[in-house]
Formats: C-alpha cells, sequence, structure tokens
C-alpha cells in the first residue's frame, strides 16, 4: 500500500491512500507499507521525503487501515468465487 504526504500549499496538508499517477507528482514524503493483515504485523516500511515524527505515523496507520480494507474486500471476492464455482 502506498500512501503519500502533500503538502504543496502550504495551508493545507493532504494524504492520500493508493494515489493515481498524476497525485504523485507534488508529494513531500511518500511511505509504502507492507502488512500481514491477519496478524497485523507490518513487513516493510520505505518512507521517502521529509514529515514530522506524528505526520510519520499518521501516514502509516492511514497505509495500515488501506491493507486492512483491501484484505476484507479480497476475502469478500475469493468467498463469493469458491461459492459460486461450488453451486455450479
Amino acid at each position: 500500500m502506498q500512501c503519500l504526504r502533500n503538502h504543496s500549499n502550504e495551508s493545507q496538508d493532504v494524504m492520500l491512500l493508493d494515489p493515481a499517477g498524476d497525485e504523485l507528482g507534488d508529494d513531500s514524503a511518500n511511505v509504502s507499507l507492507c502488512l500481514m493483515p491477519s496478524i497485523q504485523e507490518v513487513t516493510q516500511i520505505e518512507l521517502s521525503g521529509e514529515m514530522p515524527p506524528r505526520k510519520a505515523s499518521e501516514i502509516m496507520e492511514l497505509c495500515m487501515a488501506g491493507c486492512d480494507k483491501i484484505h476484507s474486500m479480497m476475502i469478500s471476492c475469493l468467498t463469493d468465487e469458491v461459492m459460486a464455482s461450488i453451486k455450479s
């Protein structure tokens, strides 16, 4: 999961979860985080750029929440697919 912190406008600090290509240009900090959601274990963190420690913690929590949501969706899709193939 990738998150970035963009503060190109000093009055606005924006954190983006899984940014699109055109959103990557003006980032001040970028975090890539790998998570094993079933055991809530972070296996890799890559941080580039500058940000205060409090913001780093917030953006890592955002990445972890994104991983959890994607994990839940993947389980649901896989379960639905298996159930559909069993009924066929």
